[in-house]
This record gives C-alpha cells, sequence and structure tokens, in this order.
C-alpha cells in the first residue's frame, strides 16, 4: 500500500493551510499520476489548437493589432493552473470582455489622446487589482446579486452588438465606426454598402458556411469518431488556414485584387514590462475596471459553476477571485488586455477528458510556439475570416425568444428587466447595457425586500385538530402571514399593509372622537365615504401574526413592532394595560432567535412556555424564555395558527363573553 506523500513535512500547521487555500495547486500536484497526464495532454493541445485563431480574432474585436490577442494568452492559463479551482476552466481573451476593452480605449483616445494599447494594458491592471482585492476580502458573494434573467438580457443583447460590429470586416468595409451602438453600425453600413468589397464578402459567407458544416458534421458523427468531433473543435483553425491559403493563392495569382488581411504580425513573446499607467489615468478607468470585473465574473464564474455541477467538484468563489486577478495582473506586464474564464474553451476542455488545470500550461505553451514559429503565416489571414469566426461564436450567446417567454410566465418583473438590459446594449452600448443591468437587479432585489408579500388567510390549515367545527378563522380575528423578514425597508409597509386589511375587515371597539390634525384637513373619497357604515363587521378582538417566513428582526422592525401594536390596541380601543383583556396579539410558529430579539419591544409577555417548530427532527418541544415585558395575557407564543385560534377561543370560553361587554362597555 502506498504510503501518503508528504511535502509539508517541517512546515507548520498554519502555515499549511494557508499555502493550501492559497496555492490549490500544492493540494493536487504531489498525487499527480500517468492516467491524469493522458486527459490533461489531450485538452490542452486541443484547446491550443482552438485558443490560437481565436485570441487573433479577439484582438480585432478591441480594435488593437493581432498580435497582442496572442500576448494575452500566453501566460494567463498557465497562472491560473496554480491558483484556480475549476480543471475546466481557461482563462484568456473573451468577446464580450474584448468588445468593452475596445469601448473603452476609443472612448480614452477620443477625450484624451491615450494610445489604445496602454489603455488596454492598463484595464487589464487595474481589473487585476480590483479582482484580487475582492479575493482577499472573500468578497465573492457579490455576484449573487445579479439575477439570472439580467445576465441573459445583457450577454444575448451584447452577442447582438458583437456581431454587428464585425459586418464591416466580414464585409471588406473600411471607415466605419465599429464602437458606436449598434442600430448606427447598421445605417452607416447601408450608407457605404457600395464600397463593400466582392472579395471579402465571399470569404466571409463561404467561412460562415464552412464554420456550420463542421459544427454539424461534428453535433452528428463527433460522440462516435474522435477524429470527426476533433475536427469540429478546431473549426476554427481549420478556416483560418483554408482561407489563408486562399487568401495567398488570389494575391499571388492577381495581385491587384482587393482583399483586406492581417499582414505584419512580430515574431516573439512581448517582454515584461509594468503597465504605462499614472495616477490619473487610473481615475479615468476606474469605473470602466469595475465593470470589466463584472463582465469577467460573469462568465468566469458561470463555467465555473456550471462545470463543477455536471463533474461534481466544488469551486472556491473567493479563490477563484484571487486566480482570476492575478492572471490579469500578469497579463498587464506581458502586454495583455482583460482575461477571463471561456465558456466555449471550458466546454472543450471538458469535452476532452481533462484532469487537472494543468492542462492549461500546455494550451500556453501552444501559444508561446505560435508567437515564436507561426506570425509569417498569419500575414494573409483575411479580416473577413476572422470576423465570420466571432459571428458563429456569438450565435450560441444569442438566447432565443422562448428563454424570454419562460422569463413573462414566471416573473414579468424580471422579464421586464431583462429585456431592457438587452434594448441599452444593442442600441446605446455594452457598458451601459451592463451597468442598467446591474442597477436593475439590485433595484428589483431592494423592491422585494421593501415591498414583502403579506397573506391574510381566512382559512385554518389544521382546525380539525384543535376541535374546531369550521375552518374559517374566527369573526373579530385577523391572522397576518409574513412572508418575509422583518426589517428596516419593508416595516413601514407591513404596518400600513397591515393596519389597511384590519380596517377592512373589523371595526374599532369604541368611536374615537380626537381633534382633527393638520394633515387630515382633505376631502373624503368615495372609497372613504362607503367603508364609513361598518357596523356590520365585528370589533377587532385579537391579531395573529404568522412568523414561520420571519428568520431575521432588526432594530426598526422591533420598532415597527411596536407602532403596530400601538395602532391595533388603539384600534381595539385598548387605552392602557389594564384594560388588555379586550385584544389580543398573539405569535404563531416564531424562531427562538426573533422572539428573543422582540422581547424587549413589549410585545411578548414574562416568562411564558411555549412551543416552538424550529426543532432538527421537525417535532414541537418546549422552552422556557424569560421574558421581561409585563403587558401581556399568557399563551400568546404558539407553534402554529391552528393553535393560535384554539388559545383564543379558549380565552373567550373561559371569560365569557358577558364580561367582554362589560370591559367594552367601560371604554366607551
Amino acid at each position: 500500500m502506498a504510503t501518503e506523500r508528504n511535502v509539508f513535512s517541517g512546515v507548520s500547521q498554519k502555515t499549511k493551510t494557508f499555502l493550501l487555500k492559497s496555492i490549490p495547486i500544492a493540494s493536487w500536484l504531489p498525487y499527480y499520476n500517468k492516467k491524469w497526464l493522458f486527459g490533461d495532454a489531450l485538452a490542452g493541445i486541443t484547446v491550443g489548437v482552438m485558443v490560437v485563431p481565436q485570441v487573433l480574432a479577439y484582438a480585432q474585436v478591441v480594435g488593437i493589432p493581432v498580435q497582442y490577442g496572442l500576448y494575452s494568452a500566453t501566460f494567463c492559463a498557465m497562472v491560473y493552473c496554480l491558483f484556480g479551482t475549476s480543471k475546466d476552466v481557461n482563462v484568456g481573451p473573451i468577446t464580450m470582455l474584448s468588445m468593452l476593452t475596445g469601448q473603452v480605449c476609443s472612448q480614452m483616445v477620443e477625450e484624451y489622446g491615450y494610445n489604445n494599447i496602454d489603455v488596454a494594458v492598463a484595464l487589464s491592471f487595474m481589473t487585476g487589482l480590483i479582482l484580487l482585492g475582492l479575493g482577499v476580502l472573500r468578497l465573492g458573494i457579490v455576484l449573487d446579486f445579479i439575477s439570472v434573467p439580467v445576465i441573459v438580457g445583457f450577454t444575448s443583447g451584447a452577442g447582438i452588438a458583437i456581431m454587428t460590429t464585425q459586418i464591416p470586416g466580414f464585409i471588406g468595409l473600411k471607415g466605419i465606426n465599429t464602437r458606436e451602438s449598434a442600430i448606427k453600425i447598421i445605417i452607416n453600413v447601408f450608407k457605404n454598402i457600395q464600397h463593400a468589397t466582392w472579395v471579402d464578402v465571399v470569404i466571409g459567407v463561404c467561412s460562415i458556411l464552412v464554420l456550420v458544416s463542421l459544427e454539424q458534421i461534428k453535433k452528428r458523427y463527433g460522440r462516435r469518431h474522435f477524429a470527426v468531433g476533433f475536427l469540429g473543435i478546431a473549426k476554427n483553425a481549420i478556416v483560418i488556414i483554408i482561407f489563408t491559403l486562399t487568401s495567398f493563392l488570389i494575391l499571388k495569382t492577381a495581385p491587384g485584387t482587393k482583399i483586406s488581411i492581417i499582414r505584419e504580425v512580430p515574431k516573439g513573446i512581448a517582454p515584461p514590462r509594468l503597465p504605462n499607467i499614472d495616477t490619473i489615468m487610473m481615475g479615468r478607468l476606474a469605473a470602466s475596471a469595475l465593470i470589466s470585473c463584472l463582465l469577467g465574473l460573469i462568465e468566469h464564474t458561470g463555467v465555473c459553476r456550471s462545470l463543477g455541477r455536471k463533474n461534481k467538484y466544488t469551486v472556491d468563489s473567493n479563490q477563484e477571485l484571487v486566480g482570476l486577478g492575478v492572471c490579469n495582473i500578469v497579463c498587464s506586464i506581458f502586454s495583455g488586455f482583460p482575461v477571463s474564464g471561456s465558456f466555449s474553451r471550458g466546454a472543450v476542455n471538458d469535452q476532452s477528458g481533462v484532469k487537472t488545470p494543468l492542462s492549461g500550461v500546455l494550451t500556453g505553451l501552444i501559444v508561446v510556439f505560435a508567437l515564436i514559429f507561426l506570425p509569417p503565416l498569419f500575414y494573409y489571414i483575411p479580416n473577413a475570416t476572422l470576423s465570420s469566426i466571432i459571428i458563429f461564436s456569438m450565435v450560441s450567446v444569442v438566447s432565443s425568444p422562448k428563454v424570454f417567454h419562460h422569463f413573462w410566465i414566471i416573473d414579468r418583473m424580471e422579464f421586464a428587466v431583462s429585456v431592457l438590459g438587452f434594448l441599452i446594449t444593442v442600441f446605446v452600448a455594452i457598458q451601459t447595457g451592463i451597468e442598467v443591468a446591474v442597477c436593475c437587479s439590485i433595484v428589483v432585489l431592494l423592491y422585494r425586500v421593501a415591498r414583502p408579500r403579506l397573506k391574510f388567510p381566512t382559512v385554518i390549515q389544521g382546525y380539525e385538530m384543535i376541535g374546531y367545527d369550521t375552518n374559517e378563522v374566527p369573526p373579530g380575528v385577523v391572522v397576518v402571514r409574513l412572508q418575509e423578514s422583518l426589517l428596516f425597508p419593508n416595516v413601514e409597509f407591513a404596518r400600513r399593509k397591515i393596519m389597511k386589511i384590519v380596517g377592512r375587515r373589523t371595526r374599532p371597539a369604541v368611536s374615537i372622537n380626537e381633534e382633527l390634525r393638520w394633515n387630515e384637513c382633505k376631502p373624503k373619497s368615495k372609497k372613504a365615504s362607503t367603508n364609513e357604515n361598518i357596523l356590520g363587521l365585528p370589533v377587532l378582538e385579537a391579531v395573529i401574526f404568522d412568523m414561520s417566513a420571519v428568520n431575521q428582526v432588526d432594530y426598526s422592525g422591533i420598532q415597527g413592532l411596536l407602532d403596530i401594536k400601538f395602532e391595533l390596541c388603539k384600534y381595539a380601543g385598548v387605552v392602557d394595560e389594564s384594560q388588555d383583556e379586550t385584544f389580543q396579539i398573539h405569535f404563531a410558529a416564531m424562531n427562538p432567535n426573533v422572539a428573543k430579539r422582540i422581547k424587549v419591544c413589549g410585545v411578548l409577555g414574562s416568562k411564558q412556555n411555549f412551543t416552538t417548530v424550529e426543532t432538527k427532527d421537525g417535532k414541537a418541544t418546549e422552552e422556557v424564555i424569560d421574558l421581561d415585558s409585563k403587558d401581556i395575557t399568557p399563551d400568546l407564543i404558539h407553534t402554529s395558527v391552528a393553535e393560535a385560534v384554539a388559545s383564543i377561543l379558549k380565552y373567550r370560553e373561559n371569560l365569557g363573553m358577558d364580561e367582554i361587554d362589560e370591559l367594552k362597555s367601560k371604554l366607551k
């Protein structure tokens, strides 16, 4: 039996724990074996063949020379191997980040005269610093505040916007500003369509046809034949080889033919250097860097979680922030633009049988090989082919109308937010789209907290167990079911809603004649006048709060309960503690932690026996909590609404209706 390897001999336990958390490779590399090597080698080579043509196209999206796409993909996958917790993710340039980087570069060049390459590199550096800071501070939770419909709307809009920016290159049109909104690009393309180059159009269309054909062949035969599946995975490289050779032959046989090609690409790896950035540029790039972080995290976290769920392993969100941050910082040192995990490359890694993050090292070495030996072959790559690769890859990003229809069916508010993010991204800009999408997501979240659902059931669940002959709530009793925790954003809304329903279902115990206040001097509405005749309604005798969904009550919630109690007592005719026998406030299914918090507010009584449903086995157990308030009658906390109703009925029976009427007459 093999002995367990211990590479941490002589290292303290505290240091060992820190190293394993900060550098995850230290936990699995000592156990690396030959079985893992084959899967990692196959995945690394496959993704390497895929990534080289991709990053050339992404550099074109940014609007900088294509070699910077290769610079961006050189070391980030290798660095992620050290710090990442997902075996499937391949870090490098992605389409939406490239589009955002291009828009930021264009804006900074126009407004401040910066060099676009310096801006792209500086943006990568700042993105890395922010991500690293979030990871160190353990703030991986930030992405949880963005809902799925918001992400779908934004990514779909971004997909269409990116496809639109590639139309000029696809048809050989020059002089079109691709940093404008999608609708403006389309208008300008139609205005200048007569200047399109027919050779570029043919190459672009044929490139799309080849990509579609290879993808369909892969879907149909790829599972049965590995070689066929590999052709589908390497379709981008195949298309570039075919049409690079085509453009070479055309230009050699007909030198005067107009074809838009890449031309000169320098050899070698970019020398390491610190980004050309100062405090002024950092201030101007701060907002864009935050958006870049968010955009990168959306795709990176999505691929980590989906592939981790599929392959039954978990990822550390905070460590992923650290890893992605370090990747962007290293990328900027080697003249790269912002990078993130890629859905397409992650899926290929998974399909290739990757075993560990070590496959990223081989992918990086293939990019290094391309930088050193292949630049002369890049000279004749048609821009139309690169544009076709981007357009084809974006088709899968755009969600179908069925997805939006599902949003409409499930939650129309989320549907509206999703469509808003989509439209703004398409018609304004990607940066504006993600800003609006995030703001809308947070607004929806806050709205739901501030406007919780309150139910006022009139039917008792489990009424048979209390010996009650009907399932209806007794007259004069109002049941309030709080659907959310009672917190500062929603407590005022809850108070108004409760008093409104109480006023509809019951009438005051006495007619309260008070001096008219200044803010009540206004005409009565028709609705108010019709509600004056409420003599047929029962007098309010008890309110039952169903607290089963309330897990938290803050200080404002406690104050809100005080206000609600005061108004209910006033409505029921209770003006001091000696007269509280005519009205009761009951609580059902209350969390003990909530009970402890609200004991100081004067709603709970002195030492009381009560039962709670908060037990591990799901059965109720009795507990005693010392509560110091003095203004409440016994037995007001119950395990269920039915038990609370039974208590009210028993109290009525013991007190007697004559005594209740006598108490009420004293208040008149």
